[in-house]
C-alpha cells in the first residue's frame, strides 16, 4: 500500500475508536479531528508534530442525530484535519514552533505542508484542559502509535510532557532526559520522540535558543549522547540559568521598558485618548495603534487597526500588514475571530533580544521602526 492508503486505513479505524467512544458515553462525546489534512502527504514526512489536544470545544453527536450517517460523515472528512487549519501559520503555538526550529536552522520542516503533519494524542476536542479527562492521554495513545507507524516520520516532536509520556507509556519505552524541563528523548526504532515544554506557554528567547539547537542536533544525529549535547549546549545553558536567577521580567523591569519606548515615541502620542495615555499613532490619520505596555506577568507590545470599515483594496493592505508582523517579525495573532478583525498582532518581551531593560527596548524600537516603514509602504 502506499502512504494515502495507510492513511485511509488508519483514518477508518480511528474514526471508528472515537465515534464508539462518544456514543457509549457521554463523558467523551466530543467532536474530533486531527489537525493538518494528511491528504497532502505523498511520502513519509521529515517531522510529526504531536500536540495534546484540540481546544475548540462541541458535541459530537446531538440528540436525534443518527449515528450511522454522523459515521459515515465523519469518516469522509477526518483525514483532511482541522477545518480552520488553513489559517495555522497563523495560530500562536506554530508561530513559537516555527521560531524554536529556526533557532536550529530548521524552520523550514514545518513551512511545507507536504513536508511535515500535526496531529495530537487525542483527538477530542475540550474547551480547556481543566475540563479534559485526562484518562483519555491512556485510551488514545495507541492510535497515535498507529499514526506514527502508518507515515514513518523521521522524527516525531511531541508538544507537551504528556505527549512524549503517553507515547512511551504505550510502547513501554524508555524516556531520556536531556535537559530537566527542556528536552526530552526516546528511540522507537529507527524514529525518534522528542518532547519539548507545549509552544502554548511563554518561552525566553535563551530557552528557545537552547531547545532548538538541541533538536537540531538530535535531528543530525538521532543517537548522539547526551553529554555531546550538554557539552556543546553549555553557553546557551549558562545564559538560561543566568535568566532564571535575575528579575529580568518583574514588574519593575517592565515598567522601566514601557517608559523608555514611551520617551522615544512621545512625538505620536494622541493627547486626546485619556483612557489610554500609552497608545501611540504613528501612522496616517491615527488608524493604526502602536502600544508597549509593562502588563501584569510579562510586557507586551501590541499593534491594532481602528478602521471602522475596509474596502477591498484596504482589507488587502491590512492583511499584508499581518503577514509581515507573523512572518517576517514573529508576532502572534489572536485567535479569536472577534479580536483578530481589530488586534493586528502582539509581541511579549520574552520574545526580544536584550537582558537589560536599555537593550530589549533597543530592539523593539529598531523593529518598531522597520514597522512603521513596511506598514507607511504599503499605504496604511
Amino acid at each position: 500500500m502506499d502512504i494515502q492508503e495507510r492513511l485511509e486505513q488508519w483514518a477508518n479505524e480511528t474514526v471508528e475508536m472515537y465515534h464508539k467512544l462518544a456514543i457509549t458515553d457521554k463523558k467523551y462525546n466530543f467532536n474530533f479531528y486531527t489537525q493538518s489534512d494528511l491528504k497532502t502527504l505523498t511520502s513519509s514526512p521529515e517531522i510529526l508534530i504531536v500536540g495534546l489536544n484540540p481546544g475548540s470545544g462541541g458535541c459530537y453527536i446531538l440528540d436525534g442525530e443518527n449515528e450511522a450517517d454522523k459515521l459515515k460523515e465523519k469518516k469522509e472528512t477526518f483525514i483532511k484535519g482541522n477545518p480552520f487549519y488553513c489559517d495555522h501559520k497563523r495560530w500562536r503555538m506554530w508561530i513559537m514552533l516555527h521560531s524554536i526550529l529556526n533557532k536550529g536552522g530548521l524552520g523550514e520542516l514545518v513551512e511545507n505542508d507536504s513536508k511535515f503533519a500535526w496531529t495530537n494524542i487525542v483527538c477530542m476536542n475540550t474547551p480547556n484542559m481543566k475540563t479534559f479527562p485526562k484518562e483519555l492521554f491512556n485510551i488514545c495513545a495507541k492510535s497515535c502509535v498507529d499514526l506514527i507507524n502508518k507515515i514513518s516520520p523521521k522524527i516525531v516532536l511531541c508538544l507537551g510532557k504528556d505527549a512524549i509520556e503517553s507515547l512511551c507509556k504505550e510502547e513501554n519505552l524508555y524516556l531520556e532526559d536531556i535537559v530537566t524541563g527542556e528536552i526530552k528523548r526516546a528511540q522507537y526504532g529507527k524514529i525518534i520522540f522528542i518532547g519539548i515544554p507545549h509552544t502554548s506557554k511563554f518561552y525566553s528567547n535563551e530557552e528557545m535558543d537552547l531547545v532548538g539547537n538541541c533538536i537540531k542536533m538530535i535531528y543530525d544525529n538521532p543517537t548522539i549522547e547526551k553529554d555531546k549535547i550538554l557539552a556543546e549546549q553549555g553557553e546557551r545553558l549558562k545564559n538560561i540559568k543566568n535568566r532564571k536567577t535575575e528579575k529580568s521580567h518583574s514588574k519593575e523591569f517592565n515598567l522601566k521598558v514601557e517608559s523608555l519606548f514611551n520617551k522615544r515615541y512621545s512625538q505620536y502620542n494622541s493627547k486626546t485618548d485619556l483612557r489610554h495615555n500609552y497608545w501611540y499613532y504613528p501612522f496616517g490619520e491615527g488608524k493604526i495603534q502602536i502600544c508597549v505596555y509593562h502588563g501584569q506577568k510579562c510586557g507586551d507590545v501590541h499593534i491594532l487597526s481602528k478602521y471602522s470599515s475596509l474596502d477591498t483594496e484596504l482589507q488587502n493592505k491590512i492583511e499584508k500588514a499581518k503577514d509581515f508582523l507573523v512572518k517576517k517579525c514573529g508576532y502572534f495573532t489572536p485567535e479569536n475571530p472577534y479580536h483578530a478583525q481589530t488586534w493586528l498582532g502582539y509581541k511579549t518581551f520574552r520574545e526580544y533580544e536584550g537582558n537589560t531593560a536599555e537593550e530589549k527596548t533597543a530592539a523593539i524600537i529598531t523593529e518598531m521602526d522597520l514597522i512603521i516603514k513596511v506598514f507607511r509602504n504599503l499605504g496604511i
